[in-house]
């Protein structure tokens, strides 16, 4: 087993992103994801939340690359807010 891939914590303020379907917004990233992978490492959208109090979405992906998760939310037509390193640490079901 080798390490684990690099994980990303990508934010989204904008209004339209946390107001529309979160389905709709996960389908588009995840079409987006796959494109990209087809054409090199893989990326994968992990998991999404959105804090609609706060007006925040957030997204989990697993990437090489920063620079192409970022490639992968502005294909998608949803630039980031913000994208920084992440842990990703998984729990066994209790």
């Amino acid at each position: 087993m080798g390490p684990p891939e690099p994980c990303y914590l990508v934010e989204w303020y904008q209004p339209a992103v946390v107001r529309g379907s979160l389905e709709r917004t996960s389908a588009l990233l995840q079409s987006s994801a796959a494109a990209e992978s087809a054409l090199g490492p893989t990326i994968q959208l992990m998991s999404m939340m959105v804090v609609p109090a706060d007006e925040m979405v957030f997204g989990v992906f697993c990437a090489a690359s920063a620079d192409l998760v970022s490639k992968v939310c502005r294909h998608a037509g949803l630039p980031a807010d913000r994208l920084t390193p992440a842990t990703d640490i998984r729990l066994a079901p209790t």
